[in-house]
């Protein structure tokens, strides 16, 4: 990956059934790396964003069987772009704000309403769901406090259950998943440790 770009999101925005990667540059510029498995077919970078907003995951927030976009501005603004494949049909900015400390880290089905939801983390620890119908919150909890060192790092479904998991990793390099049951913890192990500082987890997302 060229210099100053960050993997900030996966989804499928092509149609082809294959996960795509969302890019993001220091400069604002967005990429969309189209994928066939492991390779890249195309690498379109049709936007350009002010560098205070950043990409912070992709889910279908408003039903349509295409992939949207969540973005988060540094002062907490929340904002949605509304997609068919690559294009923005709709750039929506909410009025809520993500509160100071706070960092929205991913998205899922955490209610088992089959609406995406939003799991942000705190600079503390903290772990908090968003419950989403749309773009609109409904109703939020802050379950559990993550032990020092640890980060919430991508979300999916890891044991086929249809809910949606969490990965974690923590500053040793060490690499956990804990499987859910909507918000409630099942279980949770490590499964890999990053011996190489230089590298982290990055999607899914």
């Amino acid at each position: 990956m060229p210099g100053g770009w960050r993997i900030a999101a996966t989804g499928e925005f092509s149609g082809g059934n294959q996960n795509d990667l969302v890019l993001q540059h220091t400069d604002g510029s967005v990429a969309f790396w189209i994928m066939n498995g492991t390779t890249v077919l195309q690498k379109p970078v049709p936007y350009k964003i002010p560098t205070d907003w950043s990409i912070v995951g992709a889910d279908d927030f408003n039903r349509d069987g295409q992939v949207d976009i969540v973005l988060q501005r540094t002062d907490g603004s929340v904002a949605f772009w509304l997609m068919k494949g690559t294009r923005i049909i709709e750039g929506r900015e909410v009025p809520y704000k993500v509160p100071a400390g706070w960092q929205i880290i991913g998205t899922g089905n955490f209610n088992g309403d089959d609406h995406a939801d939003i799991v942000l983390q705190n600079s503390d620890g903290a772990v908090a769901f968003w419950f989403l119908e749309g773009t609109r919150i409904v109703s939020g909890i802050e379950p559990y406090k993550l032990p020092p060192g640890w980060q919430i790092r991508a979300c999916g479904d890891y044991d086929s259950d249809r809910n949606t998991d969490l990965v974690l990793s923590h500053e040793d390099g060490s690499v956990a998943i804990w499987l859910l049951d909507g918000t409630a913890i099942k279980a949770g192990s490590i499964v890999a440790r990053l011996d190489d500082p230089g590298w982290e987890v990055t999607g899914p997302r």
